[in-house]
């Protein structure tokens, strides 16, 4: 069963992920979190309920914060 988590770069395998769209791979491994800090944006990722740390991200979203 999947969950949505915030992003959280201690929890969630980010270098694991792997998309289709190299954009989407390097945005979540290089600068979800800067943006997180900056408070620009919000990003969540999906992961299997009960996976071991760190988590396997099957999917995101983020959404933009102003």
């Amino acid at each position: 069963m999947f969950c949505i988590e915030k992003l959280d770069k201690l929890l969630h395998d980010r270098d694991g992920f792997v998309s289709n769209n190299h954009l989407f791979d390097d945005y979540l491994k290089k600068f979800a979190n800067q943006d997180i800090k900056r408070n620009k944006t919000r990003v969540y990722v999906a992961v299997q309920a009960n996976d071991y740390v760190p988590k396997k991200i099957y999917g995101y979203f983020s959404i933009l914060y102003e």
